[in-house]
């Protein structure tokens, strides 16, 4: 949290160029999140055996969290500080607590053994543990970020809604990834140990300091 916490700082002269996208699509994206959170209310009520109303409430605060990002934050065009504020509840905040509302285990409590065993594969799929090791997780994440504040895709997106919205999905997938492969309570087979995962965790704070500073260093020698 550190490590973007100061990229709020640091980012602003090169976020500073160009318009936001979300101008031309309004308050739409505001309509998957709630499809999310009705989804979730619907299912925790079904559960036969009770669903913990702790896990509900941490799903419903990351909902939240997420449409304050996509709503409020996504229309305010040309401000740094909004942007990189959209950028810490994307990539961080939403993300914690969509994981710790353990999803999966809700829809394996709920589906019919068709379902289950369908979901079973995909967990136990090596794609799916490359992809959510968490080094991998780490590089999506801390990488992705990097990309959108070094080079032009930040300016290209800002003038392509698509690319603009699928920037923002891949923050809210990469911080997913990388609670659940830290220490997400739904099942993780062939999850590292704790020594991979703290390391990774580490690595990933080191990048966002490096990058911090290095944005910071470009503001101080273009003021």
């Amino acid at each position: 949290m550190t490590g973007h916490a100061v990229l709020a700082h640091g980012g602003d002269a090169v976020l500073a160029h160009g318009g936001h996208a979300a101008e031309g699509s309004g308050w739409l994206p505001l309509l998957p999140v709630g499809l999310l959170a009705g989804g979730y209310l619907w299912a925790a009520v079904r559960d036969p055996r009770g669903w913990d109303h702790r896990r509900t409430a941490a799903w419903l605060v990351g909902c939240a969290l997420l449409a304050v990002a996509v709503g409020p934050l996504g229309q305010l065009p040309g401000d740094p500080r909004g942007h990189m504020a959209q950028h810490l509840l994307l990539g961080m905040l939403a993300p914690l607590g969509l994981v710790l509302g353990a999803p999966v285990t809700l829809l394996l409590r709920v589906s019919p053994p068709r379902v289950r065993r369908a979901v079973g594969r995909l967990l136990r799929a090596r794609p799916l543990h490359l992809l959510a090791h968490p080094v991998t997780a780490a590089l999506l994440s801390t990488g992705g970020l990097a990309l959108v504040l070094l080079t032009p895709l930040y300016a290209t997106a800002e003038r392509q809604p698509v690319l603009h919205h699928a920037l923002h999905l891949h923050h809210l997938a990469a911080g997913y990834l990388f609670a659940w492969s830290l220490a997400g309570p739904d099942p993780a087979p062939r999850r590292p140990g704790l020594a991979v995962r703290v390391g990774a965790l580490i690595g990933a704070a080191t990048g966002h300091s490096v990058l911090a500073k290095h944005l910071y260093e470009s503001v101080t020698q273009t003021s």
